[in-house]
C-alpha cells in the first residue's frame, strides 16, 4: 500500500523533498516544529530516511551541507523516537550543551582525546554555533597567549572537521607533524 493513500511513489518522494526543503529553510524553532508536526507521516517514513541518505551521498563533496543534512536527520530521528514537543524543548538547551562540549574540548590536551570528544559531540561541535562560541570564548576571557593559541588550534580543527570530515582532518594533522 502506498505511503499516503493512493498517491504514487513519485508524488510521495516529491512531497518528502518539499517538506524537507521547507524544514531546511525554516528560520525559527516554531516553524520547524510546525513543519515536522504537519509532515510527520512523510518525514518519519523509510522513504524520507532513504531520501536524506541519498542527499548526503550526492553532496559528499560539500561537508558543510552534509553536516546540516545529518543534523536534520538526527532531529527527525529524535522527534520520531522522543516526540516532537520533547525534542524541540530539549533542543532549547543546545547552547548550554555546546558550551559544555567546547569546554571539554578546551580541557583536552591530546589529539586522541580531542578526536574522541569531537566524535562523541559531533552534532554540537561541528555546528557554526560551536565555532562562534569558541571565538567568543577567547574574546570574553582574557586568557594567556598559550590558551589563545590552543583555542585558535581548536577552532581551525573544528573548521577542518566540518569541511573534510573528522577522520580526514585528523589524518591531515598527522601528516603535518
Amino acid at each position: 500500500m502506498p505511503l499516503l493513500g493512493k498517491k504514487d511513489d513519485h508524488e510521495v518522494k516529491r512531497e518528502i523533498a518539499n517538506a524537507f526543503q521547507a524544514l531546511l529553510g525554516a528560520d525559527s524553532k516554531e516553524k520547524k516544529k510546525k513543519i515536522v508536526r504537519n509532515n510527520r507521516r512523510l518525514l518519519f517514513s523509510d522513504t524520507a530516511r532513504h531520501f536524506i541518505q541519498l542527499s548526503v551521498e550526492k553532496n559528499a563533496d560539500n561537508p558543510d551541507f552534509v553536516q546540516i543534512l545529518l543534523e536534520y536527520r538526527d532531529l527527525l530521528r529524535r522527534c520520531e523516537s522522543k516526540g516532537i514537543d520533547r525534542t524541540f524543548e530539549e533542543d532549547a538547551d543546545t547552547p548550554v550543551k555546546i558550551a559544555e562540549a567546547v569546554k571539554k574540548l578546551l580541557g583536552s590536551w591530546s589529539w586522541e582525546g580531542r578526536k574522541r570528544i569531537i566524535v562523541a559531540n559531533r552534532g554540537l561541535l561541528l555546528s557554526q554555533a560551536a565555532l562562534s562560541y569558541l571565538l567568543h570564548f577567547t574574546v570574553r576571557h582574557e586568557i594567556n597567549s598559550e590558551s589563545v593559541k590552543k583555542t585558535q588550534e581548536l577552532w581551525n580543527l573544528l573548521r577542518s572537521c566540518r569541511k573534510k570530515g573528522i577522520d580526514a582532518a585528523f589524518a591531515q594533522l598527522e601528516s603535518d607533524k
